[in-house]
């Protein structure tokens, strides 16, 4: 397990062409967390404004560029087909981008290949791509619960295979993703996998079989903490808070808790109790929650969710 930044090198970059076969939520969320790019080959029906969740990209990666895909977050409020398409039009003028409607092209000029797909759709498309797939290919999973295992008896073949779990946040750039790689994979595969996921936040590395704890915990986490934040709010509304304030100050308490962990460093019980004066509100606040297990429920969370991706890992797809 390692947690140190890999830096890759300029020519594991430069021209180097990465295709994404799928883009739903978490694909749509790769791509538009700040990567590097010049060059985009696209594939997606234009039918309706929801062309995005079927959309496969492959593009030139370059360490030289930064590109921002918030253009598509402003596809998404298009309300006519003309709209869409002078959307289409002016954002692929813009990064360069190509069409295509086949993976088989896709995966052709493609040096690394992401599949961003649903994972009740991986066996199938990997195995109608197998011809395409070879060990000059790297391949990038962030199909939650399929096993690098899985993709190579799809593909009937041995390949170099990372498997990986960002999360939502890489919308933001602030994704804790878990990655693992199989052994044919080198250390210009590692630079190259922790260089692309790094542009989204940040990235770790493990043995596979942690990477379903990891999904547990920091896949799943975005959930449970809008959960935790709905909830302060609402308490801030119960106490006589206009809920628009509420959501305001319980928004930016847990981003300046996260903030307080990541700057200094110390435990987040040390700093808890830091703060927890004897008799005051906070220690009663505090008691609440710990009368009504919420300790133990987030363990749990992390635990059951961790438990399903491991039977997802043993489902035949």
């Amino acid at each position: 397990m390692t947690t140190q930044k890999i830096s890759p090198s300029e020519d594991s970059f430069f021209n180097m062409n990465i295709g994404f076969v799928g883009a739903g939520k978490m694909g749509q969320a790769m791509i538009r967390g700040k990567f590097a790019a010049q060059k985009i080959t696209a594939s997606a029906p234009v039918e309706d404004r929801h062309y995005l969740d079927e959309i496969s990209v492959c593009f030139l990666y370059s360490v030289f560029q930064n590109w921002f895909c918030s253009s598509f977050d402003d596809a998404l409020n298009l309300q006519s087909f003309s709209d869409i398409f002078l959307f289409l039009f002016f954002f692929f003028q813009k990064v360069n981008i190509n069409v295509t409607h086949s993976n088989l092209d896709l995966a052709r000029t493609s040096d690394v290949i992401i599949f961003a797909i649903p994972p009740s759709i991986s066996w199938t498309v990997v195995s109608e791509m197998k011809n395409t797939l070879n060990n000059d290919k790297l391949i990038l999973s962030i199909m939650n619960g399929v096993a690098m295992n899985t993709i190579e008896q799809a593909a009937g073949k041995k390949l170099r295979i990372a498997r990986a779990m960002p999360n939502m946040a890489a919308t933001v750039r602030r994704s804790a993703t878990a990655y693992a790689l199989n052994e044919r994979c080198t250390s210009e595969d590692e630079a190259l996998v922790n260089g692309l996921l790094s542009c989204v936040g940040c990235a770790v590395r493990l043995p596979e079989n942690l990477i379903n704890s990891a999904t547990g915990l920091s896949g799943c986490g975005p959930a449970y903490m809008f959960t935790v934040l709905e909830a302060m709010a609402e308490g801030g509304v119960k106490a006589g808070l206009p809920r628009d304030i509420a959501q305001q100050l319980a928004v930016n308490t847990m981003l300046g808790s996260a903030e307080m962990v990541i700057q200094t460093g110390k435990h987040p019980t040390i700093l808890r109790e830091s703060i927890e004066s004897p008799g005051g509100s906070t220690v009663v606040g505090v008691h609440e929650l710990e009368k009504a297990a919420f300790r133990s429920a987030l363990i749990n969370a992390v635990e059951a969710a961790t438990n399903h991706a491991f039977k997802q890992d043993n489902i035949q797809i």
